[in-house]
């Protein structure tokens, strides 16, 4: 996590451009195990040549222990009365982004199938920057390119405002709420 990392320890790419060779590249991806471990990740069997050698399984459960820890860190800095903040209180936030900016689309959990389209997470785009939603390239989302396309716009927008966003356009289109929560949570952390 933040401040983790000494970058002293880190071996750069050449100037020339190359990739690293091996022997550099398992020390870097070894410090990034040992790192993981020190920040009290569960990294059973996996050492840094199976991220070098592209082990998906194994690298995917470190970016998952990682991304899973940013989002908690992320919501918990969040709340202000010292409480940790509960999916109604996103939601509540949430809905009250997309009236400030003058919309009428609401949602009463993070497991509507409405979510589905996109729209909500513009409209809360919108609120939080008004104006910043290009609604000439929103679609209603009533077919599924419809929908991926409104997805992809919601992501790319909250990216270009400094959120952090850990999903793909398909976990908005499926309604994945765990990941659709973390997005809401990281456009509140922005704090526009």
């Amino acid at each position: 996590m933040p401040g983790s990392v000494d970058m002293r320890y880190i071996n750069k790419r050449p100037k020339n451009g190359k990739d690293l060779i091996r022997f550099k590249a398992l020390e870097n991806t070894n410090y990034a195990v040992e790192v993981g471990k020190v920040n009290r990740f569960s990294l059973v069997g996996i050492d840094g040549s199976d991220i070098v050698d592209g082990n998906k399984m194994l690298t995917l459960g470190l970016v998952w222990q990682l991304m899973r820890r940013n989002i908690n860190i992320t919501l918990s800095q969040l709340s202000t009365s010292g409480r940790e903040l509960s999916d109604a209180d996103l939601l509540k936030w949430a809905n009250a982004q997309v009236a400030k900016g003058g919309k009428s689309s609401t949602v009463r959990s993070f497991k509507d199938s409405s979510l589905a389209t996109g729209i909500f997470l513009l409209d809360v785009l919108n609120g939080l920057k008004p104006g910043y939603v290009d609604y000439d390239l929103v679609t209603r989302g009533a077919t599924e390119e419809e929908r991926y396309a409104n997805a992809r716009l919601a992501i790319s927008i909250a990216r270009k405002l400094g959120a952090l966003i850990w999903l793909v356009p398909e976990d908005i289109n499926e309604v994945r709420s765990r990941l659709i929560l973390t997005f809401v949570g990281s456009l509140m952390s922005l704090g526009l």
